[in-house]
């Protein structure tokens, strides 16, 4: 017997708004007749969350400490959400960076407080070759330290990010594979999730990058997944100091109804 259709507390107002601002960001970057040559500096790194949840296959070069912090604004179809993540990542070795993220999550009663802190270490394992992309794999725990956090949830991600050409923009493709084992389950959740995500990044000024993608990830609830796209911009305010700005859109009844995200990003060497 089929039910009523599932309530998603999508605006329809609200969600060709967000439809028309994304399109007029590709508009507007199309507008750019020129574009100057990409210097060495952390605006071409394709950071998850920061602005979108798709990550290229370079670690950080050896030594380099990042300091971040992230904010995310999410809309979902029972209430919303609000996400402060600062965040470090160290190049400790040449081809190894490790990231350390502690979330704190605010606007929904059943999350509010501190999330689970996340340890992920990569290892990029091939270097971009004509033919050949760059590939790196990673592995992260979730240790339960937020509210009502059960079991150590570990995610194992295989990243691969390629060059189109030689064009002076340097545009890239990335894919990122993920399979999270969920041991802090329910028992109507899933023990196993799986997750993929296509992107693209390309430099429109030497200080200016933008980075689109497309993700779909399996909920924790058993029967739920979801389908995203995604938009945004890095900008390098000096040599050391980079901004993000994106936003997300979900494209089906299970997904979340939009989100903003925001992200700074100083570097040391």
């Amino acid at each position: 017997m089929v039910g009523p259709p599932r309530a998603t507390g999508r605006s329809p107002f609200a969600r060709n708004r967000l439809v028309v601002a994304l399109i007029l960001g590709f508009f507007l970057l199309g507008a750019w007749s020129r574009v100057i040559a990409a210097v060495e500096s952390n605006v071409e790194e394709v950071e998850k969350g920061s602005p979108t949840q798709v990550e290229d296959a370079y670690p950080l070069e050896y030594r380099e400490l990042d300091v971040e912090g992230l904010f995310r604004y999410e809309r979902l179809s029972h209430g919303h959400r609000f996400v402060l993540s600062p965040r470090l990542e160290y190049g400790f070795a040449p081809k190894w960076q490790i990231r350390l993220t502690a979330p704190f999550f605010t606007g929904m009663a059943d999350t509010t407080g501190s999330g689970n802190l996340q340890a992920e270490l990569l290892w990029n394992f091939q270097t971009e070759a004509y033919w050949v992309p760059a590939l790196a794999v990673s592995i992260e725990g979730d240790f339960p330290t937020g509210h009502a956090a059960q079991g150590v949830d570990t995610t194992l991600k295989l990243l691969a990010s390629k060059t189109l050409g030689t064009w002076i923009a340097r545009p890239q493709i990335h894919l990122n594979l993920a399979w999270t084992h969920h041991s802090g389950r329910m028992p109507d959740e899933r023990p196993d999730l799986y997750g993929l995500i296509i992107g693209y990044s390309q430099h429109v000024t030497a200080r200016l990058m933008i980075v689109a993608d497309y993700f779909r990830q399996q909920l924790p609830l058993a029967g739920r997944t979801e389908d995203v796209v995604e938009l945004g911009f890095r900008r390098a305010m000096s040599g050391t100091t980079v901004v993000a700005l994106g936003a997300g859109y979900g494209l089906n009844s299970d997904s979340r109804d939009f989100h903003i995200q925001a992200g700074i990003e100083v570097t040391f060497k």
